[in-house]
Order: C-alpha cells, then structure tokens, then sequence
C-alpha cells in the first residue's frame, strides 16, 4: 500500500491492480504483512473480514480487530533474508556556469525490514 492506494501483482496480469484503500470492502490475505495503524502500533500477520471489523492475525498477539481505517501502512513481509534486505543509491551532478561550479553528490540506505 502507497498513498492510500492498495497494489496487487498477478501471475496473469500485464499490469498490477490498483484500488484505493478507502474503497476495499473486504480483504483476505495469505501473505505475510507488517501492519502499521494510526497510533502505531505495530503487527506482523495477516488480514481478513470487512472493513469494519478487520481481524489482524497476529503470532505475537493473536488475533487483534481494528477497522480499515486504522491502518495506515502494509508491507509485505517474505521469509527469507535476501527479501527483507534493500539498498538503495542516489547519484547526483550540479554544474553552474556563473560561478564554474561543479558539484558532485551521492547518498547511499541500506537496510533490513525485521518483524520488529
């Protein structure tokens, strides 16, 4: 979820599915998520039931009921470490004339997304 608009890949499909959060009226997962909600808290597990009443299936806390609202970020949580792992570099070049400025610039994130 980016934005408040939900992403699904398919095997089938060209493109990905896009729908915007506040229009899902229930979600049912098999996949593993890191949950975050508006006071957050913070859960790994699962999601099932309409939007009212959504129940997060959790290992830490079991099951835990919160509306769609309530939840502000997913992000899907694999296995294995290379998928948890990311890194990410920025490269950039400046050059001004009225001065015979040159600058060159770079910034480098690495990191690794844990269940907590």
């Amino acid at each position: 979820m980016d934005r408040a608009v939900l992403v699904i890949e398919t095997d089938f499909s060209d493109s990905d599915f896009q729908i915007e959060w506040p229009e899902i009226a229930e979600i049912y997962t098999t996949s593993q998520f890191i949950i975050t909600l508006k006071n957050r808290e913070e859960y790994a597990g699962t999601i099932e039931g309409p939007r009212d009443s959504l129940r997060l299936i959790t290992n830490e806390k079991g099951i835990v009921t919160v509306q769609i609202e309530d939840i502000v970020l997913l992000k899907g949580f694999e296995g294995t470490f290379k998928d948890r792992f990311f890194a990410n570099i920025d490269l950039g070049f400046s050059l001004t004339k009225a001065n015979n400025l040159r600058q060159f610039s770079t910034r480098t994130n690495i990191g690794y997304s844990e269940r907590k």
